[in-house]
């Protein structure tokens, strides 16, 4: 079994890109929105509520599947309803499996920024907005109850926030092997 990386945040944040670097480090990414599409053709804007489950159960199942062979990564918002929950279900857990949640963050502008540059179908404006204030003024259950680690990407490159991400993952390793080595 292999690590799994969550990496949570509103859109715009970097979560994809962070997610995608990492496949260059041999960590398969997990798209959510790519399940979306294959399971029903559309983007997340315009799923219906069944939709939105079956989409993060298949996503477990996925991730379940490929832990076998790497680690794996997935990039999502995780605020709504019980979307994690649906996740997480599908993952087998036992002592091999470490779960890694990082908070990706920004300020509002650079999100917005960011936004202005995306193709095809993205959210609102207002959307983006909203999303933002519900995540940072009244962060949902898995953003408080999962203690993610919390990375401002605002004014680091994909590379560096993969450093980041890299030391805790790093740092957690060693301290388990650390802690074996003192039962011994």
């Amino acid at each position: 079994m292999n690590d799994l990386i969550v990496i949570m945040g509103t859109s715009g944040v970097g979560k994809t890109a962070v997610a995608e670097y990492l496949t260059t480090k041999g960590i398969t990414h997990i798209s959510f929105d790519d399940i979306i599409k294959e399971l029903f053709g559309k983007d997340n804007l315009h799923l219906e509520p069944q939709e939105i489950q079956t989409a993060y159960e298949e996503m477990g199942r996925r991730v379940s599947k490929q832990l076998v062979e790497t680690p794996v990564a997935v990039d999502e918002w995780f605020y709504t309803n019980k979307s994690y929950e649906w996740f997480i279900k599908e993952i087998p857990h036992n002592e091999e499996l470490t779960i890694f949640h990082f908070w990706l963050r920004a300020p509002l502008e650079t999100i917005l920024e960011r936004h202005s540059h995306k193709q095809g179908d993205k959210p609102t404006e207002t959307m983006v907005r909203e999303q933002y204030e519900a995540t940072v003024h009244s962060p949902g259950k898995y953003y408080t109850a999962l203690h993610p680690i919390s990375i401002d990407t605002h004014e680091h490159t994909v590379q560096q926030v993969y450093e980041m991400i890299h030391q805790h993952i790093l740092f957690h390793h060693q301290m388990k092997i650390t802690e074996r080595l003192r039962d011994y």
